[in-house]
């Protein structure tokens, strides 16, 4: 895979997680928590996607040890159905995480 290539995957799936959380954090705020936990789980899906696909790049974007606490943060939210514990999370920790590893694939 070429580099121009590795780069339009990377950002077509980091559009679509940045929309997930997003939409999530929306749904969350609305009290429409169903819908929330249904876009979380996606965002969840489409990250995982994303970090599998940051590992095949050249030049990896997603420091893995901060990723994985705030998905121990977020694992606790979940268990104690913390819906503000995890609109805050999304909000204020994975978007801006996810917007930065999107703005780091922009310059190329």
């Amino acid at each position: 895979m070429n580099r121009i290539t590795e780069q339009a995957l990377f950002r077509m799936k980091y559009k679509r997680l940045l929309s997930l959380l997003q939409s999530s954090v929306e749904q969350f705020k609305k009290g429409e928590d169903a819908a929330g936990i249904d876009d979380l789980m996606r965002a969840v899906d489409a990250l995982d996607n994303a970090v599998e696909n940051d590992r095949n790049l050249t030049q990896p974007r997603i420091d893995l040890g901060y990723l994985l606490a705030a998905l121990e943060k977020l694992h606790f939210y979940m268990k104690n159905q913390d819906i503000t514990g995890m609109t805050d999370l999304l909000e204020k920790t994975f978007y801006p995480m996810a917007a930065e590893w999107f703005e780091g694939c922009e310059a190329v």
